[in-house]
């Protein structure tokens, strides 16, 4: 009998705000690494191989791990640059499992479903509210079809106001 797996699901703008003020208040070092995933959408993986000689004048480029329009360039403001350069010498290189065991115990405390790819689902989700150009965001993830960026990583609940998620990004 087939498995059939759950749907994957990016976390609300409510759920990234508590992740993060809990992050930031009592895990510091976790704040950034997981604000990495949220704001740079990469896979577990792509987010160990970023190093400092990849990320100049607003860019960073992200080894894809996938297909080979995994890798790519990400467009990325000055602020989030710093935070990026500062965050790199954190990035355990060995065993990454344990990042998402982690990650997953902080979920638990805060009592939300989901897992550290349901950040790339939000950074997906979170740009369709900003209304960037699917095919800009196809880009950033490194997908090869608009299809699997629009109607699996996507998530649209019909019960969310998109002007006011729109507002607390």
């Amino acid at each position: 009998q087939k498995k059939i797996k759950a749907d994957k699901k990016g976390f609300t703008c409510d759920e990234q705000e508590r992740i993060l003020k809990y992050l930031k208040i009592s895990e510091p070092t976790w704040y950034n690494i997981i604000l990495c995933y949220l704001c740079l959408g990469c896979r577990r993986s792509e987010l160990f191989s970023i190093k400092t000689e990849n990320i100049k004048n607003g860019l960073v480029l992200i080894q894809g791990t996938k297909t080979e329009k995994s890798t790519r360039y990400i467009n990325i403001s000055t602020e989030f640059e710093k935070i990026l350069l500062e965050t790199i010498p954190f990035f355990p290189k060995t065993e990454m499992h344990w990042i998402t065991a982690k990650f997953r115990k902080i979920l638990n405390e805060l009592k939300i479903e989901g897992s550290l790819h349901s950040l790339r689902h939000s950074f997906i989700t979170n740009h369709y509210y900003l209304g960037t150009p699917a095919k800009q965001v196809q880009a950033w993830v490194g997908h090869s079809s608009i299809q699997m960026t629009m109607d699996i990583y996507t998530n649209i609940d019909p019960q969310i106001n998109a002007k006011e998620e729109k507002n607390k990004l």
